[in-house]
């Protein structure tokens, strides 16, 4: 792993924990109601977070061994997903983890459009899943007169599933030869740009022959498959916010659902490192302004609860696989 993208991290993990302090010291958060961890609710963050990532893991080797010629182990796999998830964690939004996944799975030698088109596929699925289960959050916020917000949330939905659907329908392969016909405008020299159009023809068709299988009525059974993996994937943090806030005396897991949906949705805006800030006010704001519950400290407790416990764990997974990768680089220079 480039030694840019560790530095870039770190610095995306001190910009993360600084906006944490400030939610905290402007709106005076008691320290000791956001640190009153119970064995339970620690318990239950933990199993939460790694069933999370065992279920990121799943869906990661079920596209390696549909779609790449490599042998992989499933413990591979979990190494590979989770210790990219900890730069989706201490990047900007998009493509940060994609970006550290098909760097990974060159390295394990596949072809970079065969690496970059399974990360994408990954990347599709939690978009299409994601919007389809934060429309009822907008609809509700909508149905109490919180225009507002649930106008941002229901647009961010519409284009996530729009933008989704063209790259599905662009995805079969008789709709790629427009290709054939770019003329970069960066390139200055002829065989310079039969070049670059060639890369494209490529990547295209490896995109087309991944994501079109996937969406096709012969993979059903594994598109299936794939869509409940990554149901679990979104639901998992809503169900550790709907432990946070039994303790509040809050017991309705839905409305737990559309806060941290909404959250979600504002994370995904390209402002800050891991949607720090937007997140947690997303939540907050469907908590206060939709359901009437004025938190911030369960909040704040629910990310620490799910961004900080899962930093630790893919963090370690992530220094467990730079060892790998470093002795294994020294063995071949020696």
């Amino acid at each position: 792993m480039k030694l840019n993208y560790i530095k870039k991290s770190i610095l995306g993990i001190i910009s993360t924990l600084s906006i944490s302090l400030i939610i905290i010291y402007v709106f005076n958060i008691p320290l000791h109601e956001i640190t009153a961890f119970t064995l339970q609710l620690l318990l239950l963050s933990l199993i939460i977070s790694l069933i999370r990532l065992i279920s990121q893991a799943v869906r990661f080797y079920i596209l390696l061994r549909l779609f790449s010629n490599a042998d992989f182990k499933f413990s591979e796999s979990i190494l590979m997903r989770g210790s990219s998830e900890f730069f989706a964690l201490t990047t900007l939004p998009f493509l940060a983890d994609e970006a550290a996944r098909t760097f990974m799975l060159i390295e394990k030698g596949l072809p970079p459009t065969t690496s970059f088109s399974i990360a994408f596929t990954e990347l599709i699925l939690d978009t299409v899943v994601g919007a389809i289960l934060s429309f009822p959050s907008g609809l509700y916020a909508l149905m109490l007169i919180e225009r507002v917000l649930a106008v941002i949330i229901l647009l961010i939905s519409l284009l996530q599933i729009t933008l989704s659907l063209i790259f599905i329908v662009f995805s079969k392969e008789k709709r790629i030869h427009f290709l054939e016909k770019i003329k970069p405008f960066i390139a200055g020299r002829k065989h310079s740009s039969q070049l670059i159009t060639s890369m494209l023809k490529d990547g295209a068709r490896e995109y087309s022959r991944i994501l079109g299988s996937i969406f096709s009525t012969k993979y059903i059974v594994y598109l299936t498959l794939l869509v409940m993996l990554t149901i679990i994937v979104i639901l998992t943090p809503a169900i550790i916010l709907y432990g946070i806030l039994l303790e509040y005396g809050y017991n309705s897991f839905l409305n737990a659902l559309y806060a941290f949906r909404s959250g979600e949705i504002l994370g995904l805006l390209p402002v800050t490192i891991g949607g720090a800030g937007l997140t947690e006010a997303g939540v907050y704001l469907y908590m206060e302004r939709v359901l009437g519950i004025d938190s911030w400290s369960s909040v704040i407790k629910w990310r620490i609860a799910t961004y900080y416990i899962t930093l630790i764990i893919t963090s370690s997974m992530l220094v467990f696989i730079s060892i790998k990768y470093f002795k294994r680089s020294l063995t071949q220079l020696r």
